[in-house]
């Protein structure tokens, strides 16, 4: 049973049972920790009055405020109510009307748990969700946000990922044209970019896509040779560096030459030297 399973079933319940604690090198997190964590960082059951909590979250001392501890979270009462059938107060429960002493019919109160929490059993990291809490009440929470280079609901609901390395064709081919040996690749500014042949006329784009759309650029004119785009990519100056194979020539008597171009952040492409093998 994975852990998110497993979670799912403890909250099931008022009490897993004893469990062993779960650590890693001494390292007490929602990775590593089914309980909750506590002040010396070890992870605890999370289902004692003094260390509630679950999901690797601080334990909370349910028993300093005079509540109870179940399922990793602090409620009022012992677990029956005071009233049962009528209660310390003759015709109801004390606070309950008809029943126990918080929650009526005989039952404890639920304790909400928190958004982080509602997130994590949820499986959700990023953007908006809907679904039952704890307590069985509907909630809908902001879960968070993404890094610059994923995407929320990439592949898969409330989960961040990277976006899909496919063009529209009005990207890659604005003019209606298509376009082949596509690469694509992700800069350290969080922008997705592609370089690719264009198949009318042979020569290589370079494409960006911002908070405005895609843009496009001419990188190199191949004339009359055929290019065959090999590499792509960025140097540790932040240079963008292209590698291609210039074929010239007829089918039956051809020269080949590998080229190297690369491009500043505000420059334009240029010829790197030295020039690779030829053949």
């Amino acid at each position: 049973m994975n852990r998110a399973a497993l979670l799912a079933t403890c909250l099931l319940f008022v009490a897993c049972g004893p469990t062993t604690p779960v650590t890693d090198a001494g390292v007490c997190s929602a990775f590593t920790c089914l309980g909750c964590c506590d002040a010396t960082g070890t992870c605890r059951t999370g289902n004692e009055p003094a260390a509630c909590g679950a999901n690797g979250f601080s334990c909370v001392n349910c028993q300093a405020s005079g509540q109870s501890c179940g399922g990793g979270a602090c409620f009022a009462g012992s677990g029956g109510g005071s009233g049962g059938g009528g209660g310390s107060g003759g015709g109801g429960g004390s606070v309950g009307g008809g029943g126990g002493s918080v929650g009526g019919g005989g039952g404890t109160a639920c304790t909400a748990e928190n958004n982080d929490t509602f997130c994590y059993r949820n499986n959700a990291e990023c953007d908006a969700l809907t679904a039952a809490d704890n307590c069985g009440a509907t909630r809908t929470v902001n879960c968070g946000a993404c890094t610059a280079l994923e995407v929320c609901g990439a592949k898969v609901r409330n989960t961040c990922g990277l976006p899909e390395l496919t063009l529209a064709d009005e990207v890659v081919a604005p003019d209606g044209r298509g376009a082949s040996d596509a690469m694509i690749r992700h800069d350290g500014a969080g922008l997705l970019h592609a370089f690719y042949l264009d198949l009318a006329e042979g020569d290589v784009f370079h494409a960006w896509r911002d908070s405005s759309g895609w843009h496009r650029e001419l990188a190199i004119d191949a004339g009359s040779a055929t290019v065959t785009l090999v590499g792509a990519g960025w140097d540790a100056s932040s240079t963008l560096r292209l590698l291609l194979l210039f074929r010239t020539g007829t089918s039956s008597n051809y020269t080949w030459e590998y080229r190297r171009y690369t491009r500043s952040t505000a420059g334009s492409w240029a010829r790197a030297t030295p020039t690779l093998p030829t053949g």
